[in-house]
């Protein structure tokens, strides 16, 4: 139990300025990991699920900043990728898109990163 909580307050600490948008698993005292055990065979789905709907249900916003473009760069991209047949985009599509948006390469590869960071965007 002591690794735990120290765990817990570590995570907390590194955290400190986002407190305020973290789902606790008891806010009382400050318990932020969701004890699991995953050697459980029977009831990890219902294991996940519950924590699935606390984090989901926290009405905690996140906030996220990027800039304008890379949303409109997400968006862009699922629509070309509804056009084609097996759903995948090339790299040189994605810079067209990226250019008509006013990035530049360097910043299309930044893009795609992120994006693939959030799994919003599978990049092989």
């Amino acid at each position: 139990i002591e690794p735990l909580a120290k765990k817990n307050r570590q995570l907390v600490h590194a955290l400190r300025e986002y407190k305020e948008h973290l789902v606790f698993y008891n806010e009382h005292n400050e318990e932020l990991i969701f004890p699991v055990n995953n050697m459980c065979k029977s009831g990890r789905e219902k294991i996940s699920s519950e924590i699935r709907h606390r984090i989901t249900n926290s009405n905690k916003p996140i906030p996220i900043k990027i800039p304008i473009r890379w949303y409109l760069f997400e968006i862009k991209v699922k629509e070309e990728s509804l056009k084609v047949a097996h759903g995948m985009v090339t790299l040189d599509t994605c810079e067209q898109i990226g250019i008509k948006l006013g990035m530049g390469k360097q910043e299309v590869s930044q893009c795609i990163e992120y994006l693939n960071s959030f799994n919003l965007f599978l990049y092989f």
